[in-house]
């Protein structure tokens, strides 16, 4: 049974076939103050329905789906023009997947073992327009993604503040957090963030945050 909760509370739906995950991401949702759950799918024709129904804020979806897989739900959220903002959960690490998915409107990329803290912290994130991005630290170290040289040259040529920025980047802080921590504003961290686009070649929000994760070691 849903609990009922305040209208100011982040609106999620799940979607996953496995009923012991979504078992899991309900108990773990269930007992935030600011989140609830408004709808759960076992495939993707389903939760396309849910997200219709009850536009939630935030959609949580599994990347393999019967139905409709989670990056077909994807493209049809977006050709929908729905507002919900979509984190793609998925049990492996896939650099080419998450890149569509971020193509596909996806505001987040999680692990399905990520700590609960995770998890809840990525719905928060994007629930409130940010991008997250969660990567293992096995992904993070794995061999064939060494950066190339010219990846090396762009993370060397960014300034001390620059490296800071992509630093806390890396540990997916917001605009905001990242302006607190270092004592400037939210205006000075975006246009750290735009010069860091422009060094290192990334375009948009959700390419930086895959970089300075993927390059974390560097800095």
């Amino acid at each position: 049974m849903m609990k009922e909760r305040s209208d100011a509370c982040i609106r999620i739906v799940i979607a996953d076939d496995h009923p012991v995950v979504r078992s899991g991401l309900r108990m773990m949702i269930e007992h935030e103050k600011d989140l609830s759950i408004v709808g759960e799918a076992a495939d993707g024709v389903q939760a396309l329905a849910a997200i219709q129904e009850t536009r939630p804020d935030v959609a949580l979806i599994d990347i393999e789906m019967p139905g409709l897989t989670g990056l077909d739900l994807l493209r049809e959220i977006r050709a929908r023009q729905c507002e919900t903002r979509c984190i793609i959960l998925t049990l492996h690490d896939d650099a080419v997947v998450y890149r569509r998915a971020a193509e596909y409107g996806a505001m987040g990329y999680m692990l399905k073992d990520s700590a609960p803290r995770d998890i809840l912290r990525g719905i928060r994130r994007v629930a409130a327009g940010d991008f997250y991005l969660g990567l293992s630290e096995a992904a993070e170290g794995r061999k064939d993604a060494h950066p190339r040289s010219a990846e090396l040259l762009a993370v060397d040529s960014l300034t001390p503040s620059e490296r800071r920025v992509l630093h806390l980047i890396a540990e997916n802080k917001s605009t905001r957090e990242i302006a607190d921590e270092l004592c400037v504003s939210p205006r000075t961290v975006d246009t750290h963030r735009a010069n860091i686009c422009a060094k290192v070649g990334e375009h948009g929000s959700y390419g930086l945050i895959r970089f300075a994760i993927e390059h974390r070691m560097y800095l």
